[in-house]
């Protein structure tokens, strides 16, 4: 080694031991080391000398991560290949004993006449090599764990994640159609293909998106327009469900009333093939499919014998996917599909509401100086229910005596058919409940009423942004959100050390009643609604009393 080369390499080292040990400090504890980069002239006899040399070996660490990373990619690719020519090898093997069995039925060289171009074999093998297609067709995992390394998940999502969204900016659902209706989108002419029928690891099942031309062997067509959404949470949850479904109602609205035919559902691409009776009541009387699709009934009905796997397989004629549910919707946006999804609820119900206040009658309206309010009391019969619920009745009332113009009931939604939920939410004003799924049915309510929302203890301090669910919908839907009652009564966590088992105490705990906070609360509320103007100048006006929203005019007839 020369002589220069020699002083180089120790140069180095010396750059590398000098990283090491600044790495291993602090910015404030060079000085204190004994360590000065600008006066000790270490690396090529100047601080200048130093900074240059930093940034050559910052630069080369980059570029060492970058070829690391081509390295794994072109070995992957190379993986890939070999698999290609594996299989394209087994395509040509069953061409050659397709054709032998043919020769030995027909008689005759068929395998020697493909030999000759022009002639029928040779059409044939053509086609049995296009064939060859459907194996080359690289199914991705539904469930892309990698996609949060690769920045926002709102961007990157883990499920189809080939599929860019549009990140946090507002607008309609964020929905994606194959075959893409974007003539300029890669995706045009596209089918969806689904693989697997894991329900329990979103990574066994995947997708490929397929021309019709080069749809896999075996796999099943379904036809018409398919509807599918993934959620990290659940279907059966009322809120869960909603926040991830009825985005499908406004891509009716949005589509002239267009029918979809079939619905298919994940959690986290685990497939699911049932939903809760509400959210299926929902979509049902919103004219949309309520019956996840069954792949195993599918697979059984049209069984695939062209992989290896065996894994059933659907490709979808039109599909709609749906990977953030209303998430991203704009308020007036999300105002008109809630106005729709009530309307028509209330219509397959035959519930007709003819004022935002409830009242029974337009002369109620017309003849009285204070407006009717209806108070419900919404009671949760096992967790977060009341502990004493008489105290509870006596507040209700005490505030509504027939002559202040108010009534008052106590409802058990539990034991309720879904449409005596929906016309005892139709007609309530004032909602009084504590925080649970059941408060869902605040869509139902007309626009203008109040939620009055009340929670055990622990709850503010251990629930995070989840607490605020029905704030927000009941903004979303036109309510007026009272605020919050926390009992400050509940006993105390066992184990305060342990967050989580202390958030799983607070969370089903039952709630008391501060009497008087309660009724002063309630008192100002109806006071509130009781002191809206009644429009007397339209009395002499029937047309326009009840218009001020007309709740049995939805957007789309079916």
């Amino acid at each position: 080694m020369s002589d220069r080369m020699e002083r180089g390499c120790c140069r180095c080292r010396d750059l590398v031991h000098s990283r090491r040990f600044r790495s291993s400090l602090g910015d404030g504890d060079y000085a204190a080391a004994g360590y000065n980069p600008i006066a000790q002239e270490r690396i090529g006899g100047t601080a200048n000398g130093y900074w240059i040399q930093r940034n050559h070996m910052r630069v080369t660490e980059q570029l060492q991560q970058q070829v690391q990373e081509v390295l794994k990619i072109t070995t992957g690719y190379g993986y890939e290949i070999e698999e290609l020519k594996r299989r394209l090898s087994e395509v040509e093997t069953t061409v050659r004993e397709e054709l032998n069995r043919e020769e030995a039925r027909t008689g005759g060289s068929r395998l020697a006449a493909l030999e000759h171009p022009g002639s029928q074999q040779e059409q044939r093998k053509q086609m049995f090599y296009a064939s060859s297609h459907v194996h080359s067709l690289r199914f991705l995992p539904l469930k892309d764990v990698q996609a949060r390394s690769r920045g926002d998940t709102h961007v990157h999502h883990y499920f189809i994640s080939a599929l860019k969204g549009r990140g946090w900016a507002e607008g309609p659902p964020e929905l994606f159609t194959f075959p893409a209706e974007d003539g300029n989108s890669t995706l045009r002419h596209r089918l969806l293909c689904l693989r697997g029928n894991s329900t329990s690891d979103g990574t066994q099942n995947s997708y490929a998106l397929a021309h019709k031309e080069e749809l896999p062997i075996g796999a099943r067509l379904v036809q018409g327009t398919t509807l599918i959404s993934d959620t990290l949470w659940d279907f059966r949850n009322p809120w869960h469900s909603m926040f991830n479904l009825v985005q499908f109602i406004y891509w009716r609205l949005d589509n002239a009333c267009t029918r979809a035919q079939n619905l298919v559902v994940f959690h986290q691409a685990e497939f699911r093939t049932h939903l809760g009776d509400w959210i299926g009541s929902v979509l049902s009387s919103s004219g949309l499919p309520s019956v996840p699709l069954d792949i195993n009934k599918l697979a059984a009905e049209h069984p695939n014998t062209g992989e290896a796997d065996d894994l059933p397989i659907m490709c979808f004629e039109r599909a709609i996917v749906s990977r953030r549910g209303i998430g991203g919707m704009t308020l007036p946006l999300r105002r008109r599909l809630f106005d729709e999804m009530r309307c028509q609820v209330r219509r397959a119900c035959n519930i007709h509401v003819n004022n935002m206040y409830g009242a029974d009658a337009e002369e109620t309206k017309i003849t009285r100086s204070i407006r009717h309010v209806n108070v419900t009391l919404l009671v949760r019969q096992r967790t977060r229910g009341f502990i004493d619920e008489g105290a509870w009745r006596r507040v209700l009332q005490e505030q509504c005596r027939p002559t202040q113009n108010c009534t008052w009931s106590v409802i058990y939604v539990a034991n309720m058919s879904f449409c005596r939920q929906v016309e005892a939410m139709s007609h309530t004003n004032i909602l009084i409940s504590a925080h649970g799924g059941q408060l869902a049915n605040i869509v139902f309510m007309s626009p203008g009423g109040s939620l009055m929302e009340l929670f055990p203890s622990g709850w503010l301090e251990m629930a995070g942004h989840g607490q605020y669910i029905y704030k927000n919908l009941a903004y979303w839907v036109g309510l007026h959100h009272e605020g919050f009652w926390r009992d400050p009564l509940t006993p105390p966590c066992p184990d305060p050390s342990n967050a989580r088992t202390c958030f799983s105490y607070y969370k089903d705990q039952p709630i008391g009643i501060n009497t008087t906070h309660i009724t002063r609360w309630l008192k100002d509320v109806i006071h509130k609604h009781q002191s809206i103007p009644l429009h007397t100048k339209d009395h002499g006006k029937k047309e326009n009393i009840s218009n001020f929203i007309d709740q049995n005019k939805c957007e789309c007839s079916t």
